[in-house]
């Protein structure tokens, strides 16, 4: 089965946030147009003393939300997953945007790339 190519840009967001923020964060990128989200599970880790707090060790449970979408969405999608996942504000997380070189798949009904 052949696929079609594409020169429609393509970018992918990734945003880290806290275990249980991904859901949330994940359907705010479906709303504001994005075809689907990935969540993965992750651990992070601090150097030095800011790890403790208060003699205990701060909670690194992460939760990871990507999602590839056409350049045109991208900054719609990015924003509404920072005002869910409220990652403006300290200590809720971080996320960032990048271009896509390649890519091979189906991103939206109508877009396949390759």
């Amino acid at each position: 089965m052949a696929s079609q190519t594409t020169d429609t840009q393509l970018e992918m967001i990734t945003a880290i946030v806290k275990r249980g923020s991904a859901q949330r964060v994940a359907n705010a990128a479906i709303d504001a147009g994005a075809h689907a989200a990935t969540i993965h599970f992750a651990r992070g880790i601090v150097s030095g003393q800011r790890r403790r707090v208060f003699g205990l060790h701060l909670h690194t449970e992460k939760e990871i939300v990507f999602t590839v979408v056409p350049a045109d969405l991208a900054h719609d999608v990015y924003d509404s997953m920072v005002a869910e996942g409220r990652l403006h504000e300290h200590g809720t997380g971080f996320i960032f945007m990048q271009d896509v070189q390649r890519a091979t798949g189906h991103v939206t009904d109508t877009l396949v790339v390759d």
